[in-house]
């Protein structure tokens, strides 16, 4: 047993730190398991190979170490990248699960909730680590999400520190709602998604003299 424990510590900490991403420490335990037990049997089956299969020393003679060398080198790699693939499944997985309940109309709720965050670091003293901006935004695409930091910072309300971190560039209390709106190509949602639901009022106030127009009758409208 204690082959594995050591394999799978070593694969554990390749599949957590080596990736440029943050993953899930229980897929990668689990990438990491799989992967330490195949190698072991590997291992046992390629020592049973080179020691019931002689044939390879008929063909190269005292070279044959670097042929076994090489398919051994072969084998364990293919078991690592195995092991990889699992972790990035289970994890792309868990992804794809939570972004589907995503959609591009409440692309202007997340540009407000971003703004939100920004505001309440600033207030606090502190910049907004991309870590927990993705952390508490996990239900949005990487791909969305990236696009509307990097319009954020286009339009000059954000920017980023030597670390990487999010900061406000403007005083929020300058900058209306209607200049937020008019900037970008949003499209106002009439409800709010359960993960913006905070959101839910200010959508309300703003399709309230909308609604007043819509109920007017025709004939007051076609009039004016």
């Amino acid at each position: 047993i204690l082959p594995i424990f050591s394999s799978a510590a070593g694969f554990f900490v390749i599949y957590m730190f080596v990736p440029n991403r943050k993953v899930n420490w229980r897929y990668a335990l689990i990438g990491a398991l799989f992967a330490a037990i195949c190698f072991e049997l590997a291992k046992k089956g390629f020592a049973l190979y080179v020691t019931t299969v002689p044939s390879y020393q008929k063909i190269y003679g005292a070279v044959a170490a670097i042929p076994l060398f090489l398919i051994w080198t072969f084998v364990s790699w293919n078991l690592i990248l195995l092991g990889g693939t699992i972790t990035a499944t289970l994890e792309s997985s868990r992804w794809r699960l939570h972004v589907q309940k995503y959609h591009n109309s409440q692309r202007f709720l997340l540009v407000l909730e971003i703004l939100r965050l920004l505001h309440e670091s600033a207030q606090q003293g502190h910049t907004l680590r991309h870590e927990r901006l993705t952390k508490h935004l996990y239900f949005v695409p990487d791909d969305e999400l990236n696009h509307q930091l990097q319009w954020l910072v286009d339009q000059r309300l954000m920017a980023r520190d030597q670390k990487g971190a999010y900061l406000l560039r403007q005083d929020l209390s300058q900058f209306t709602l209607k200049d937020l709106y008019r900037k970008g190509d949003f499209k106002l949602p009439t409800k709010a998604e359960d993960y913006f639901k905070k959101h839910q009022p200010v959508l309300d106030e703003c399709w309230q003299s909308v609604d007043n127009l819509f109920n007017q009758p025709l004939t007051k409208v076609l009039k004016s």
